[in-house]
């Protein structure tokens, strides 16, 4: 029974992103060159790993937060079996629930955060930051990730086409369906056969270290590199961790484990033939919450 209670409350994705080896070593490297004699600010900590790894590393002080209070609970034993209790404070409360001089001392002077989604905002990273820096942060706080970027390419193939878009089927026309076709396809893109029909392209980028996050609403143009019917766009993320390191999940065919984040299709509302050079205009905006991609019409 307490097992059941604790996956109703623990999501499983936890343990995928804790042994996300790339993703780690380059937090760890990030981690050990920006925060020796620091304070830290680990905000949704989870397991602990990114707080030990500062303090494994030289911080001075990390206070790490969780918003769920059964993890928090574990992260603070885990903290303590490890040996750093003295410099690690796990406080089971969500970032915004804090306040410096009350809840702890000083205002940080470094952020360790990945409370990323696969479409990087959708755990409400953008919020969380722009609270962070008027409330937790030094100004001049260094950020680790220091920004984060949506990438994407035109994507088409005869399989992508069949998951997003249903037309004769056994000799019987079923595309009244497509009305109910999701605008969005989370897969592993390593794993599902697909053309990449454009150059890769940055929709959206957030420097970390910006105090406020506005809602976005913008046209693009992507150019066709190749033949083929186009059913939307393929998207992945990049973490810049500092100036030295970055992290990306781009799909790759036989990538193998290729990091715990998902790859997601933005759908077309309609498949369209594309030739080399041609042009699709597009629409990328988000909320601050979630990002959409969508076919200019």
């Amino acid at each position: 029974n307490l097992r059941s209670t604790y996956r109703d409350v623990v999501p499983a994705w936890h343990f995928a992103m804790m042994d996300d080896r790339a993703r780690n070593a380059a937090y760890d490297a990030a981690i050990r060159r920006v925060v020796p004699g620091k304070r830290v600010l680990d905000i949704g900590t989870g397991g602990g790993l990114l707080a030990m790894m500062a303090a494994r590393a030289g911080a001075a002080t990390i206070t790490a937060c969780e918003a769920v209070g059964v993890i928090a609970d574990r992260a603070r034993e885990i903290v303590a079996q490890n040996g750093y209790s003295d410099r690690i404070d796990v406080i089971g409360r969500p970032s915004t629930e804090l306040a410096a001089g009350r809840d702890f001392a000083q205002r940080a002077e470094v952020l360790v955060t990945e409370t990323f989604a696969s479409a990087l905002i959708g755990e409400g990273i953008l919020p969380t930051l722009e609270h962070a820096h008027q409330h937790l942060l030094t100004p001049d706080a260094a950020i680790i990730p220091a920004s984060g970027s949506v990438i994407g390419y035109l994507a088409g193939g005869d399989t992508l086409k069949g998951m997003l878009f249903v037309e004769k089927i056994a000799g019987f026309d079923l595309s009244p369906f497509n009305d109910f076709a999701p605008a969005i396809l989370v897969a592993s893109l390593d794993s599902v056969p697909h053309e990449i029909l454009s150059d890769d392209v940055e929709l959206l980028r957030f420097d970390f270290k910006a105090r406020n996050f506005p809602m976005t609403n913008r046209a693009m143009q992507m150019t066709a590199t190749k033949a083929g019917i186009c059913v939307g766009v393929a998207q992945w993320i990049r973490l810049q961790l500092d100036s030295e390191t970055a992290y990306d999940n781009r799909p790759a065919p036989n990538a193998g484990y290729n990091g715990h984040w998902a790859h997601l299709v933005h759908r077309f509302s309609r498949a369209v033939h594309v030739q080399p050079g041609d042009v699709v205009s597009i629409i990328v905006r988000h909320d601050r919450l979630q990002v959409n991609v969508d076919l200019a019409e």
